[in-house]
């Protein structure tokens, strides 16, 4: 099983190597990863510049457009197979060692998507949450509470069917805050009850607390506006119904 790993950021020049150092360290080896520089006005770019691992490539674009547009942009561009599986990493954060070796567990056993659990740098442990079974018949992921926690991950045949408007607000501009919901939401929706994994060991490391938030950047208003309007979004089919 071969995972790709998305991993953008702004602004992130403290960060750079200890995600960095956070992959190299993966007890499984099967991977590679695209860091992305979105518009970084710091030395975000330099620092990537200094990354010399044959599975992890670099890229600093010189404008901003956000996590929503850069995840989208470096998962289409990649030549993956539709079994492979993509990770979201942000460049801010890390995993832990055994990350990617945990999530395959949950693929060998029938997974199409999974998402995790996390500590913060200060120590507060998230409380892993399933979806109740009202949710998952109904799939009503986008009108019930958000419990999908990082590291979120899915099968890329699942992304084939995401497109670039489920990732834009109603005037299309791409998303600049939500950006993990607007891309869960499409590929929970076409996934069956039982390929949703929660993993409830804390294999992912969040720093929720600097100054390059997207939440800091743009305020919780502005955050409220793209909750509820990605809460009218269609819900999609499920993926069996497009075969």
């Amino acid at each position: 099983m071969k995972f790709f790993i998305i991993c953008p950021g702004y602004n992130c020049e403290s960060f750079v190597k200890t995600c960095y150092e956070s992959l190299i360290g993966q007890t499984y080896i099967n991977w590679y990863a695209l860091m992305v520089s979105d518009g970084s006005t710091d030395g975000t770019g330099k620092e990537l510049n200094k990354i010399s691992y044959e599975r992890i490539k670099t890229v600093h674009y010189p404008q901003n457009k956000g996590a929503a547009f850069r995840r989208w942009q470096g998962i289409m561009e990649q030549p993956l197979d539709g079994e492979d599986v993509v990770v979201q990493l942000d460049m801010d954060d890390m995993f832990r060692p055994n990350a990617l070796k945990r999530i395959k567990r949950e693929y060998d056993n029938g997974a199409w998507l999974t998402y995790g659990n996390w500590v913060s740098l200060g120590g507060y442990v998230n409380r892993l949450q399933m979806p109740t079974p009202e949710v998952l018949k109904n799939r009503s992921y986008r009108r019930s509470r958000w419990i999908y926690t990082a590291p979120r991950t899915c099968k890329r045949f699942l992304f084939d069917r995401v497109q670039a408007k489920d990732l834009q607000d109603e005037q299309g501009n791409w998303l600049t805050k939500c950006t993990d919901l607007a891309l869960m939401y499409p590929v929970l929706e076409q996934c069956p009850p039982e390929r949703i994994h929660g993993i409830k060991d804390v294999i992912y490391v969040y720093r929720n607390k600097h100054s390059n938030t997207s939440l800091r950047r743009y305020g919780t208003e502005h955050k409220t506006v793209a909750r509820e309007w990605l809460k009218k979004g269609k819900i999609k089919s499920l993926y069996e119904e497009w075969n």
